[in-house]
């Protein structure tokens, strides 16, 4: 499981420990640049892109892959956290009738949505790299030791 690569949950409250986990680490202002679209950022600004609530006018860091300059209007875009809450409610209501499932949480989705952009390159080596020799030389450049154990174990339930 889980456990094994990452270790157990270190915070009951796993909000602020996925805020620590992105804002308050060695790594959290290290620039990097995304392997897919390319986008240089930090985890300190990922985590504000995905759990801001005001800032859709703020200029985050955007794709510079060619493919993704050629269409534009498939770039990423800034969406309130809040804007989630009712497709939260309305899939809770769909597991409701699911034997032995649990309720899909807004911190978790939020840990998704990080998942889906420049951070995983970071969740991945983290994972990896108990394993494969490439993945440890990236989880050191890239994480410093931040196993983001708290975020991967909300993507992970």
């Amino acid at each position: 499981g889980i456990e094994k690569l990452v270790g157990p949950r270190t915070e009951d409250d796993v909000t602020a420990a996925v805020k620590a986990e992105h804002t308050e680490r060695v790594d959290s202002d290290e620039l990097f640049t995304s392997s897919n679209y390319k986008i240089e950022t930090c985890s300190r600004t990922e985590y504000w892109f995905v759990h801001e609530e005001g800032c859709n006018s703020r200029d985050w860091p955007k794709e510079a892959c060619d493919a993704m300059q050629k269409e534009p209007h498939k770039m990423r875009k800034h969406t309130r956290p809040s804007s989630f809450e009712k497709e939260v409610e309305l899939r809770n209501e769909e597991l409701k009738r699911i034997p032995f499932s649990e309720k899909l949480t807004l911190p978790e989705v939020l840990c998704a949505r990080l998942y889906t952009g420049p951070l995983f390159d970071k969740y991945n080596a983290v994972l990896r790299s108990k394993k494969i020799e490439f993945f440890k030389h990236m989880f050191n450049e890239l994480c410093m030791g931040n196993c983001y154990s708290n975020t991967l174990h909300a993507i992970n339930s």
